[in-house]
């Protein structure tokens, strides 16, 4: 009794045993992608071990609406390569019944070369300018009855499968092939989503060769997903994803891409990939492109040779700026003074609020410490397209500044800044501001930075400035001899008057010498009310008194409309000239 109980157990366990190994075998011979919601593409991994045959059933869809189709369908890629292998909608049988029917029926077989593969199957727009964004609203547009209709009576019907024929087919994890593609990268992002700002560092001990791999999204001259490469030390960039250097990417007419080989000298890199909030391996409101895992940037050694020159990234090689203003807010005013001890060139990096690049509503500027006058203006600058909103503005350029003393200005109006964006940020937030280096590789250690409102210039007199509402301020001075004196006086006035002003008089006579009248001044920049005089006049001998004046509005700090650009010398400044 107890043997033919042991014999009934052992043959269940066996069958028990073959079954199971019946459906694991089964399951790790084919792949089915269904329940595919529009927007979202799903996707498997498999690969011959020889050369063999797939067979691909399933159905898919096509509908007309908008006078556009909005198409179910599958493709194949090479997981090495990433080049498409096979494609529905380029299949002409397939396409020719799509256009003739909203379903199809696939039942075929397709001969692939020994290699690695994925398989991917989607749903969404075609081409055109429409965007969905989100499933409820494709769903509804599409069927008319929303998504409960879908979900009972099509969703279940639209799939792909895909199964082996011959050649030694085994399923492999879905992300393993492209993982495994990034895992010896120089540098990789993929699989990004919506509003990312990813930065990636790395270094190069020579003049190498790079393979740069990188999809996005862009549309006539604009750019809304895509990288760059610049150089850590001096923010130069170096690469840029741009249309006109793209490719298609395959799937909607706004995927690109870029796949070629770049070289770079030695030095220290930081290559970055900015998304948007819509279109990325999140959710698709257009059709995806053919290599959406890939989505992002990955940069290879393009040689084995070329490998060799991969080293770490050492931030203790980078040169460090010698002046930050960034992450500047609404309604900030900043500065910071720096003297350089012999000429040098400096490098300027700066984003900026404009949509008319000679109008800025954030900028920066340069001063002359000692004498107040402009050296570099923003609004003056080759400015560029700074990403994002088309108001966002950038600068990256060159100058010379001589030995001297100098102030560094940023300010913003009252939004679009540094985590206040009303509309999309620069490729780079953290920068919004004004940042300098020194040009040369040991310029650094001759340059000092300062708090400007402790510089007091050598070749200053006296002054009143910084000048608020209402204020009523003078000063007492004396000259031992007679000589030259340059005034700098920045006030308000409009129709031929003045509000805010300044004037010069004898101590002992009480009499006027000089007075700020609005035929005397010139348009100072900013609102058009901005008056400025820059002059010079003879003083004799003796005791002299400085006064300012100003009414209730528009003043230091307190403006009522766009402030001059130099508006920490708002009043008046007596100096000597040399």
């Amino acid at each position: 009794m107890r043997k033919r109980e042991k014999i009934r157990d052992l043959f269940f366990y066996l069958l028990v045993g073959f079954f199971t190994l019946a459906i694991l075998s089964h399951a790790q011979s084919e792949i089915e992608l269904r329940n595919v919601e529009p927007g979202f593409v799903e996707y498997g991994a498999f690969s011959l071990s020889n050369d063999g045959e797939i067979k691909l059933v399933g159905s898919v869809a096509g509908f007309e609406k908008w006078g556009q189709k909005t198409y179910f369908y599958g493709w194949i890629l090479d997981a090495d390569s990433r080049n498409v292998v096979w494609h529905m909608l380029d299949d002409r049988e397939i396409r020719q019944n799509l256009d003739e029917n909203d379903f199809i029926d696939i039942d075929k077989k397709l001969s692939l070369e020994a290699g690695n593969y994925e398989i991917y199957f989607t749903g969404g727009l075609g081409s055109g300018n429409i965007e969905i964004k989100g499933f409820k609203g494709l769903i509804n547009k599409i069927f008319g009855k929303g998504q409960r209709e879908y979900r009972r009576r099509y969703r279940d019907q639209l799939y792909l499968k895909v199964t082996g024929v011959s050649g030694g087919f085994s399923v492999v994890d879905k992300n393993y092939f492209a993982d495994a593609l990034t895992a010896n990268s120089v540098a990789s992002s993929i699989r990004t989503g919506d509003n990312k700002n990813i930065k990636l560092p790395f270094a190069l001990s020579k003049e190498t060769k790079l393979r740069v791999y990188a999809l996005g999204e862009g549309s006539r001259d604009r750019v809304y997903d895509y990288g760059w490469i610049y150089n850590a030390s001096t923010y130069e960039k170096v690469w840029q994803m741009t249309n006109r250097r793209s490719d298609f990417a395959g799937g909607a007419e706004k995927n690109i891409m870029f796949d070629d080989d770049i070289t770079l000298p030695e030095g220290h890199y930081i290559a970055v990939y900015v998304t948007d909030d819509s279109h990325s391996f999140d959710e698709w409101n257009q059709l995806p492109p053919d290599d959406p895992q890939f989505w992002g940037i990955t940069i290879w050694a393009a040689t084995d040779a070329d490998s060799k020159n991969i080293i770490p990234f050492d931030k203790n090689k980078i040169v460090k700026p010698f002046i930050e203003i960034i992450k500047v807010g609404d309604n900030e005013f900043k500065k910071q003074g720096f003297t350089l001890k012999k000429d040098m060139e400096i490098l300027i990096h700066a984003f900026g609020e404009g949509y008319d690049k000679r109008r800025l509503s954030d900028y920066g500027w340069i001063v002359n410490a000692d004498n107040g006058e402009k050296v570099w203006h923003m609004e003056k600058a080759d400015i560029q397209y700074g990403g994002g909103a088309q108001k966002n503005r950038m600068v990256h350029e060159k100058i010379k500044l001589n030995k001297g003393n100098y102030i560094v200005f940023y300010s913003t109006d009252g939004s679009h800044s540094y985590n206040r964006w009303n509309a999309a940020p620069p490729f780079d937030p953290e920068r919004w501001g004004i940042t300098l280096w020194a040009a040369g590789k040991d310029d650094n250690n001759f340059i000092t930075v300062f708090d400007p409102d402790d510089f007091q210039s050598e070749k200053v007199i006296t002054q009143i400035t910084r000048v608020r509402d209402n204020h009523f301020e003078s000063k007492s001075f004396t000259i031992d001899k007679t000589q030259q004196v340059r005034i700098i006086a920045i006030g308000e006035g409009s129709e031929g008057r003045m509000y805010d002003y300044g004037w010069i008089e004898n101590a002992d006579t009480k009499t006027i010498i000089w007075e700020m009248t609005f035929r005397k001044t010139d348009h100072a920049g900013g609102a058009m009310k901005n008056r400025r005089f820059d002059g010079n006049i003879t003083l004799s001998p003796g005791k002299y008194k400085l006064y300012y004046e100003t009414d209730g509005s528009h003043s230091y700090r307190r403006w009522n409309a766009t402030p001059p650009p130099n508006q920490e010398m708002y009043g008046i400044t007596l100096m000597r000239v040399e």
